[in-house]
């Protein structure tokens, strides 16, 4: 699904909009219901230390991208590093390790193709049983890819993700808002905060939160391969949580991008969607451009003919982040591991 345009009202409207007001019951439902999953969840508390990269919102804050880059960074610095993962869309139930020699994003969805790029990743619908195949596999730290609102999985540390202009949208809770829980409370259970992006364009809301929160906060950015693009006429498309967000990317990069096209978060490209977006292309004599999430759903030969802007995070206090992990991998065992509430 695409978001709302009232989830992120503009800096100068009202949060509550009609549409969002009139929603607001089912989102106290949605909180209910999710405070039940909590008092009833038993946590498995593994062996191994688990850091969450987590986020409160849906979809487009860059969790991804960073647990593929603090796993490398770990991985430099001689542990061992499982990333366990659900997945989105895939038919695999798991738990499984992703091959990207053997699997397909049909099997098991697009971001866990995108981290076993560079780490291992174990896939299950069950986190439970993906942490243990991790544990069995001799994982010395495991990084769990979302589950932040997951009562059933305890987490040695907790860091919640936020992209610094969308933050928290109109600050509600779904779907009245973009949020799974309440901003107050998953800055509570969190032991710090990364914010993608420049601290000059923090969302003001989100700000006064992380402020009022006393978290320690870190900042990181996307750096962009612009992979021989730079001079050529573009159609963008994405099928990501915020497509307007890789759009803006390319904007603020002056590329001569032409046209833009939004698809729904993990949008499954068909023969159909080829044929029409080459088609779109050629017409006005411009070439196709993704991301590289996208790029792993495409046919097989539209693949070779689309671009893609590959990414990297770059960190602007990695030391201080790594000083703050260190204790929790030293020593998790003797550390009480917290769980975080709402369903996922």
């Amino acid at each position: 699904m695409r978001a709302p345009e009232f989830w992120y009202p503009r800096s100068d409207e009202r949060n509550g909009s009609l549409a969002s007001t009139v929603l607001l019951p089912l989102s106290w439902l949605y909180q209910i219901g999710a405070r039940i999953r909590e008092v009833i969840s038993t946590p498995y508390h593994s062996s191994v230390p688990i850091i969450c990269i987590g986020n409160i919102s849906v979809g487009g804050t860059g969790k991804t991208p960073l647990c593929q880059a603090l796993a490398q960074q770990l991985q430099s610095r001689g542990h061992r590093v499982s990333v366990v993962t659900r997945g989105y869309g895939g038919s695999i139930v798991g738990p499984v390790q992703v091959d990207v020699n053997l699997h397909s994003f049909i099997d098991v969805g697009d971001e866990p193709l995108l981290l076993a790029q560079n780490a291992k990743v174990f896939l299950s619908q069950s986190r439970k049983l993906g942490i243990q195949a991790a544990e069995k596999d001799g994982a010395t730290v495991i990084l769990l890819d979302d589950g932040f609102q997951n009562p059933t999985i305890a987490k040695d540390f907790s860091l919640l993700v936020f992209d610094s202009p969308s933050g928290v949208g109109n600050g509600r809770v779904l779907p009245s808002g973009p949020l799974r829980q309440s901003t107050r409370e998953g800055l509570s259970r969190a032991d710090a905060v990364f914010v993608m992006g420049s601290r000059e364009a923090i969302q003001p809301r989100l700000a006064n939160a992380l402020s009022a929160s006393g978290k320690p906060q870190f900042l990181g950015h996307f750096e962009p391969d612009l992979n021989g693009i730079a001079d050529k006429k573009l159609i963008a498309f994405a099928g990501i949580g915020r497509p307007q967000k890789f759009f803006d990317m390319l904007s603020d990069l002056r590329l001569n991008t032409i046209e833009t096209i939004p698809y729904p978060d993990h949008h499954p490209y068909n023969q159909r969607d080829q044929e029409w977006l080459v088609a779109f292309a050629k017409d006005r004599d411009a070439e196709l451009v993704t991301t590289e999430k996208d790029a792993l759903r495409l046919p097989q030969p539209m693949q070779k003919i689309v671009h893609t802007v590959p990414i990297k995070v770059v960190f602007e206090d990695l030391d201080a982040l790594l000083d703050i992990l260190d204790p929790v991998l030293a020593s998790a065992t003797e550390m009480p591991k917290t769980t975080s509430a709402i369903t996922d």
